[in-house]
């Protein structure tokens, strides 16, 4: 149990480092070591392809928990109220299963 009350501290410490990579890119896409002639950086940030990358690259991870969460779950619980949870958790998940694909499951239902 005291590794399960501590772990705000790592999730405060994953999302520091994980912000301070993104800022990290960010700058090294914005200002390369590359220069133009007057000494002005020459670089961008492409906001779709940094969009799209996240995207691409969350997506393998979310599609398999989901799945499994969606299609699996049924066989990890038991109990009295087990099956009234899970009809309805299933009944969800077939009808909104691709907002989460799409991230927009907290704005849609």
């Amino acid at each position: 149990l005291s590794i399960i009350q501590g772990a705000e501290f790592s999730v405060d410490t994953f999302f520091t480092l994980s912000g301070l990579l993104v800022g990290v890119n960010a700058l090294k896409e914005l200002y390369p070591v590359k220069r133009t002639v007057d000494g002005e950086p020459k670089g961008h940030l492409n906001w779709f392809l940094y969009y799209f990358h996240r995207y691409w690259r969350l997506l393998p991870s979310l599609v398999i928990l989901q799945t499994v969460a969606w299609k699996l779950s049924k066989y990890f619980g038991a109990g009295p109220l087990w099956y009234q949870y899970q009809t309805g958790y299933d009944a969800t998940c077939d009808k909104y299963w691709w907002t989460n694909l799409l991230f927009i499951n907290g704005f849609y239902p």
